[in-house]
Order: structure tokens, then C-alpha cells, then sequence
């Protein structure tokens, strides 16, 4: 987190780095369509975060963040996620 205050001709700035655990769950299905060595992958699946803990800072400070249900409307990621990959088989082998 970065904090940067100017008032008229005077500034301070300040730079905090935290860690955070949390646990979570995503169930979900994946179908893949193998053509050559090329492979296309669609996959759904649905996210939920079960446990938040709190933020902790980097480096000596004693100072945490603790986090409720959620700080503000979009800091929960819950939800469903879809993906579409590509990929390419570089190097098979033999049967």
C-alpha cells in the first residue's frame, strides 16, 4: 500500500507491504477437445472464499489489518469463473 500527502509545499509519503491467508474452494468441470499437438480446454467453475484472516505486515511492524466479510463491495471474489486455454504440445512421447 502506497500513501503519498502534499498539503501546499509539504508531502510524506509512506509504503506498507502485507501478507494475507486465506482458504478457498473451486469446484468446477473442464472439457478438452485434442486436435494434433494442438488442444483447446473450456473450463467453468465457481469460487468461494471460506476463511479471511487478516492482513500482517512485512517486516518487523506489529501493527494488522483485520478483515471482516469484506472491505468494501468489489473486494469479494467470490463468484463464477470460465476460461478458455490454448496450448501446444512442444515435445511427446514415444508410445
Amino acid at each position: 500500500m502506497n500513501e503519498y500527502l502534499r498539503v501546499n509545499q509539504e508531502s510524506t509519503s509512506s509504503d506498507y507491504t502485507f501478507r494475507a491467508n486465506s482458504f478457498y474452494f473451486k469446484p468446477g468441470f473442464s472439457l478438452v477437445y485434442p486436435l494434433q499437438k494442438l488442444s483447446f480446454e473450456f473450463n467453468a467453475g465457481y469460487f468461494k472464499e471460506v476463511f479471511r484472516n487478516k492482513y500482517e505486515p512485512d517486516g518487523g511492524s506489529t501493527s494488522s489489518i483485520y478483515v471482516s466479510d469484506k472491505f468494501i463491495e468489489s473486494d469479494v471474489w467470490d463468484g463464477i469463473r470460465l476460461g478458455i486455454t490454448v496450448s501446444y504440445v512442444l515435445f511427446e512421447k514415444k508410445k
